[in-house]
């Protein structure tokens, strides 16, 4: 049983967290989505066993995926369910749950099924009575959120910001999940909005 510090909602994932996550918003439990994800403190190995090595870093088995960041935590996604969090001593809170909200964040999404892209994406008007979805894809830096938040004054609805999840499952359509709360943005972009 884990003390939970909240229980948030990231995409349409409820997350029963014993780390305080200020970035999510908070929700009451009878809100919670089918199938939520446990975020624990816990002890993460350096290895997993018969995994295959990503990167020196990280490493992968069908079920469970372990990523080793020097000087921030440890962390292991399992069965997209749980994650379990070893932060070290000395780490940044900040750190930990950009990774937490971030890279570990993708790697849950994709072992429950979902495409992360790194992408914005924003509704677009609707045609033919069907709401529509614009995704822009490029590298980090590139002007994604940038572009975004322009098209927000412009009065779209901003989806996703870095990470847009897909849900392939329909069989007639693809399903944009809005996931993120917020935009990430330069100094400089901001100060232009």
């Amino acid at each position: 049983m884990i003390k939970v510090a909240g229980v948030y909602l990231l995409g349409e994932i409820t997350l029963f967290s014993e780390i305080v996550l200020p970035e999510l918003p908070l929700i009451q439990h009878e809100r919670a989505t089918p199938h939520p994800v446990t975020i624990r403190l816990g002890d993460v190995s350096d290895h997993l066993p018969g995994a295959v090595e990503v990167d020196p870093d990280c490493f992968a088995t069908p079920s469970q995926y372990l990523l080793r960041i020097h000087g921030t935590a440890r962390y292991l996604v399992t069965n997209g369910r749980e994650i379990v969090v070893s932060p070290e001593a000395d780490a940044n809170p900040l750190d930990v749950r950009a990774w937490l909200l971030g890279n570990i964040f993708v790697a849950l999404c994709h072992q429950r099924g979902l495409l992360p892209l790194h992408a914005c994406a924003v509704s677009s008007e609707p045609v033919n009575g069907r709401q529509g979805v614009a995704a822009f894809l490029a590298h980090a830096g590139q002007g994604k959120s940038s572009l975004a938040a322009h098209l927000a004054q412009r009065g779209l609805r901003v989806l996703a910001d870095d990470v847009c999840l897909i849900d392939p499952t329909p069989a007639d359509e693809i399903l944009v999940i809005p996931s993120t709360p917020w935009l990430k943005l330069w100094r400089n972009s901001l100060q232009n909005l």
